[in-house]
């Protein structure tokens, strides 16, 4: 099955369900893994976080070209602070020539 023409975003996957940042190794950072098609000139992608105020605690960004996409985020804010127990917004965005695509996701992170 070929990707619909215009999209940016394939075979988009958040692991694990649930975040638990408390230094076991296990579910210690969530995974963001996706690929990034037609996308021919480098582009900034943005992995924002927002509590469910909608105010957003951190945001990470790359510069990425068409492929396979992998980010990380440990359950800190952007001061380095782990983020309390609970329900976060995740979205992530891109801007190309052509248009924008974003996504979200609901995310949980527990202790």
């Amino acid at each position: 099955e070929f990707p619909q023409e215009g999209t940016l975003f394939a075979d988009f996957s958040v692991q694990p369900k649930v975040l638990t940042p408390n230094g076991d190794g296990i579910g210690d950072r969530l995974v963001i893994k996706l690929a990034l098609i037609n996308v021919l000139e480098p582009r900034s992608l943005n992995l924002d976080f927002f509590d469910l105020a909608g105010r957003r605690i951190r945001r990470i960004a790359a510069e990425v070209r068409a492929g396979d996409q992998e980010l990380f985020w440990d359950g800190r804010d952007q001061f380095g602070r782990l983020v309390p127990p609970g329900h976060y917004i995740m979205r992530i965005g891109i801007e190309s020539d052509a248009r924008s695509q974003a996504l979200c996701r609901l995310v949980q992170t527990v202790y």
